[in-house]
């Protein structure tokens, strides 16, 4: 594993991760990490995926992993604009791609939030990628949305861009563990793994409290998501994958990411494949049988993007 940075379009040094095969890659996988994480959370994964026959490259976003310079920016994107920001970051990582693996196919899959940047992404600049692996993603109701957004408005003005926010946090999160029978820690509806559960607990980049204007960017960025404009510039034979376990709270248990899909069908897409594992928590990449997730997106991988011909452009 190599290290790499990238400015990003307003000046921050970008921190990424570069997993490289010693032989021929098929195609790239770039890693868009989720909320309170950074991207060495995905190097089991990215072995396999190195293991084969592609290229790795993630990097972690701002306010997260090494990109926050100090603890003080963890959760905190930008003055304004924030959402928006962190698309643009995910691009310009993509940039980097190109440029380094010239005529590889590339392939974009992000997790959590970073599902969320991804289909952003995709109702902007799809161009860029052969394929898209959408993990641990949900569906919002807008009536939702409206109401997050008034509080985190107001708390952003009363309370200023960079107070850490409970409040928010509760709302927003607060209830995903109301389902896991015999919970150990606040944070179990993320896998059924413990030492994963355990691992992410005691990891200071992990788990932390965001900023007013954190949330508010977040919530920013699942309102444009969620709208239907956009949808129709996503390419209709572009193979996408939407992976979930049917115990994750994001994914409303499995309704959300049902209609996510149906989303995606209902405006012409015809390469959209839809993988529910039973039982499985939010984080299906850290789950007690994460080697069949991960054989599942590797077989998706080679059969539906690069034997079916998918390339970047």
């Amino acid at each position: 594993m190599k290290e790499f940075q990238i400015s990003s379009s307003d000046g921050l040094m970008l921190k990424g991760k570069h997993w490289a095969r010693k032989g021929e890659a098929k195609a790239v996988v770039q890693i868009v990490h989720g909320m309170a994480e950074h991207i060495l959370r995905y190097d089991g994964f990215a072995r396999v995926l190195v293991e084969h026959g592609f290229e790795v490259y993630g990097h972690s976003h701002r306010g997260h992993g090494d990109t926050a310079k100090t603890k003080d920016q963890l959760g905190y994107f930008a003055k304004k604009d924030g959402w928006d920001l962190l698309v643009e970051d995910v691009l310009e990582v993509t940039g980097l791609i190109r440029e380094s693996s010239p005529g590889l196919p590339i392939i974009i899959l992000g997790h959590s939030m970073g599902s969320f940047a991804v289909r952003d992404i995709l109702r902007k600049q799809p161009h860029h990628y052969a394929g898209a692996v959408i993990v641990g993603s949900g569906w919002v109701p807008r009536a939702g949305l409206v109401a997050a957004k008034a509080v985190s408005r107001l708390l952003r003005v009363t309370t200023g861009s960079k107070r850490r926010s409970n409040l928010m946090n509760f709302l927003l999160f607060g209830h995903y563990n109301n389902e896991v029978p015999n919970s150990r820690t606040e944070f179990d509806w993320l896998s059924r793994d413990h030492e994963m559960v355990s691992a992410y607990v005691e990891d200071p980049l992990c788990g932390f409290v965001c900023t007013t204007s954190f949330y508010d960017d977040l919530i920013t960025g699942a309102m444009q998501v969620m709208r239907k404009s956009g949808l129709e510039k996503v390419p209709k034979d572009l193979p996408i994958l939407i992976i979930s376990g049917d115990e994750d709270p994001v994914g409303q248990y499995g309704k959300g990411v049902k209609k996510l899909k149906q989303s995606y069908v209902s405006n012409g897409l015809t390469q959209v494949t839809l993988k529910l594992f039973p039982e499985g928590r939010h984080e299906i990449l850290n789950e007690i049988n994460r080697l069949a997730v991960y054989e599942e997106i590797c077989s998706w991988l080679v059969s539906e993007v690069l034997e079916m011909g998918g390339t970047d452009t």
